[in-house]
């Protein structure tokens, strides 16, 4: 999925409830007027390469309680209107943007591995991602990957999470270093689910990749 989010979306207000496009290369903004959706309870537009600042209204749309912008390299602004403190506020479900992630375990990597990132997005009880490393944390300290581990393009053959123009230097970095291919772990041959390996010469593994699409 490419291109830019119409702004025409928002005459979807009465009846628009979710509005998952994660995943993809959509660029541009997030119009601000997706602060008219009084309807929406999930948006998720995570790993895309959307640029700009977040609306500062959607913290107050009613019935939100899923948001996932994490992903969206160029993606700025301050997502702490959700927060009380660095508790989600009472109807909030699940943040996930690119912030700052000091709650994390220092015993793990991924602190470490936010050296890579300057986080753009301020929230304080988010879920804090690293678009280089592809990791997450929450406030308690939990961290799990964030690419897909089964959604595949068809036409590339490529993993959406790694087929996108906007990819960092130091994504490609740690791609090499870290996931140079994805093995199948699914019985299933019908369905990949596939997890990060640097052993590219198993039976069922396939690039993480493209070399050629790096800038």
């Amino acid at each position: 999925m490419s291109g830019t989010l119409p702004a025409e979306l928002s005459y979807l207000s009465d009846g628009l409830v979710e509005l998952n496009l994660a995943g993809g290369s959509i660029t541009g903004a997030i119009p601000t007027s997706f602060e008219k959706l009084t309807n929406l309870e999930l948006l998720s537009l995570n790993d895309h390469c959307l640029s700009g600042t977040i609306p500062s209204k959607l913290s107050q749309l009613p019935k939100l309680n899923i948001l996932a912008l994490n992903g969206n390299y160029e993606l700025s602004g301050s997502l702490q209107e959700f927060c009380n403190g660095t508790q989600y506020k009472e109807q909030y479900i699940f943040l996930a943007a690119n912030c700052d992630s000091d709650f994390c375990d220092t015993s793990t990597s991924l602190v470490d591995d936010m050296d890579y990132y300057e986080p753009n997005v301020e929230c304080e009880c988010c879920a804090c991602c690293n678009p280089d490393t592809f990791e997450c944390c929450s406030p308690p300290g939990d961290t799990w990957t964030s690419y897909y581990h089964g959604d595949v393009s068809s036409s590339t053959g490529i993993p959406k999470s790694f087929d996108r123009p906007c990819l960092s230097e130091k994504s490609y970095d740690w791609l090499d270093d870290e996931c140079p291919c994805l093995e199948d772990i699914n019985d299933d041959p019908g369905i990949f689910q596939g997890y990060c390996t640097k052993n590219c010469t198993e039976v069922g593994t396939i690039p993480s990749y493209k070399p050629q699409a790096q800038q």
